[in-house]
């Protein structure tokens, strides 16, 4: 591996890009998963995007040469490639398979923020918050309501609102803050039922 790519691991809870901030290194997350996350003028956060395994942090604002639009945070422990800028921009330049790879990832990226933003002006908050907390299960990591509030960009009472009613139908345990209740089959079958609605 050259030098200028380092393997780095972080603890759930690290930030390792911060906001409006320089950034000196691309990242490539080998294992775990991150948020991204926009901090507002008010101080309310956004939740821009959960990054997992294969995907890239930071090629934006290397290509368009800005400060950190998020804030990247680890959710659980988490590994990543290291890559100094100068040299990505430079394999970027040189390497044809690798802008092809680069090219793929943003579209991937694109596609989901469209399908995203959809979910959310079609459906109703309840099947949106399945969606991510079925992910959630698959992926074994634990979402904070305050991760899954900033995510469906509502107030922590409208979540509540929305877990009574999940619980209501026993999908969400009592006894549990988010958890599925019920199996992966059965999860899918409700979003059916809220997509057929539309």
């Amino acid at each position: 591996m050259p030098d200028e790519i380092k393997l780095k691991s972080f603890e759930a809870g690290h930030q390792f890009m911060t906001q409006d901030k320089i950034n000196q290194y691309i990242y490539v997350i080998n294992k775990g998963i991150v948020k991204c996350f926009l901090t507002e003028e008010n101080g309310r956060d956004y939740i821009v995007a959960f990054l997992g395994e294969g995907e890239i942090i930071g090629e934006l604002e290397l290509i368009r040469k800005i400060p950190n639009i998020c804030s990247v945070t680890a959710l659980v422990e988490t590994e990543v490639f290291q890559i100094g800028k100068t040299y990505f921009a430079q394999c970027l330049e040189n390497e044809k398979y690798l802008n092809q790879i680069f090219l793929n990832d943003l579209a991937s990226r694109l596609e989901q923020t469209v399908r995203r933003a959809s979910y959310q002006q079609i459906y109703p908050v309840e099947y949106t918050m399945l969606k991510l907390l079925l992910l959630s299960r698959n992926q074994a990591i634990d979402i904070s309501k305050k991760d899954l509030a900033d995510y469906l960009a509502i107030p922590v009472r409208s979540l509540n609102r929305a877990i009574q009613q999940l619980r209501s139908k026993k999908i969400i345990p009592e006894d549990q803050l988010l958890g599925i209740n019920i199996s992966e089959t059965e999860v899918k079958k409700i979003l059916q039922q809220f997509e057929e609605k539309i």
